[in-house]
């Protein structure tokens, strides 16, 4: 059974900024700590709320979480950090994100709807490869998808403790989606990592893993090239491809290769009409064709010969 630091129910009472939280329920959890949807005592609000025991953990995300969030607007709000009252529990509150996992939500959407989605991570990733910093652990649970007013999906993440900054070893990490754990690189923190990250978890998205026959590094790559093999023919696939050859270096290089690739989007043609064979049993010529006589037209023409014949012998026996 899974000890948490807090129950549904409870109250959390901010020290310094005096601020209450209802904790609804748990959203999950991860090496710094625990995450629980709570609902603010003062305006109702839900908020989420990153716990921890560990206050410099608390400290450092807070501060990387406002240093993100003005580059991107993927990542959720942050609202106030703050120590509990009556515990030793340190915590900061964020804007809840109303969105599903991708992994749930991906079965329900067309091969656009995807290729879409995919390109918005690579628009996060940029965001973050900018400002010097790999997001890490991409696995499904952290790539949220949500509905805008507009009605369009939006591309959101969550849990930056995995957030390293370039040229560190990476801090987080999930084996279905780590570079490392697939023989494809290292485990260091860099654009490729992530890239190579997502393009796993959109692979797994179609052709999910074998976890029991994975035993080897050698399985796992025939994995991946395999189910690069068996993806639909979509800009994805196209990007996809790229960065698992190291065709691709950056995020933003990714992009442009993604805007620039066609889909397999079949012409629709109008059929041409089959030519008709002319049939002389459906078609036949005026040469071919064989008048058909009815009894009256037999009758007439036995009357005229007939009478014809008469004639001949009344002349015959009136010269003679």
């Amino acid at each position: 059974m899974v000890t948490r630091l807090l129950q549904p129910g409870q109250v959390l009472v901010g020290k310094w900024q005096k601020n209450s939280y209802r904790i609804l329920q748990p959203l999950g959890q991860g090496a710094n700590g625990e995450v629980y949807l709570a609902q603010s005592i003062m305006d109702k609000q839900e908020v989420a709320l990153k716990i921890s025991s560990n206050s410099h953990e608390i400290a450092g995300e807070w501060r990387l979480l406002r240093q993100l969030s003005a580059v991107s607007h993927a990542l959720p709000k942050p609202i106030e950090l703050d120590d509990a009252q009556h515990a030793p529990l340190y915590f900061y509150s964020m804007e809840r994100i109303a969105g599903q996992p991708l992994t749930k939500v991906h079965q329900h959407l067309r091969q656009t709807e995807i290729d879409r989605l995919f390109a918005a991570y690579l628009q996060v990733l940029h965001e973050f490869h900018q400002a010097g910093f790999a997001f890490s652990d991409v696995k499904p649970e952290n790539l949220l998808v949500e509905s805008g007013t507009d009605g369009r999906l939006q591309a959101r993440v969550v849990d930056i403790g995995g957030v390293s900054a370039f040229g560190r070893s990476v801090r987080q990490y999930t084996p279905t989606s780590d570079r490392a754990y697939f023989g494809l690189g290292t485990r260091s923190a860099d654009a490729m990592y992530d890239l190579v990250g997502l393009s796993l978890v959109f692979l797994q998205l179609q052709q999910p893993l074998p976890v029991h026959r994975m035993g080897r590094v050698e399985d796992r790559q025939r994995y991946v090239f395999t189910a690069l093999q068996l993806m639909p023919k979509t800009r994805r696939k196209t990007v996809i491809d790229a960065i698992l050859h190291g065709q691709v270096q950056s995020a933003a290089t990714a992009l442009s290769l993604f805007h620039s690739a066609k889909s397999n989007k079949k012409r629709q043609t109008m059929p041409k009409p089959a030519r008709q064979k002319k049939s002389m049993a459906t078609s036949p010529s005026p040469r071919s064709k064989k008048k058909k006589w009815d009894w009256t037209e037999r009758l007439m023409w036995f009357s005229l010969t007939t009478a014809a014949i008469a004639t001949l012998a009344a002349w015959t026996v009136f010269l003679l």
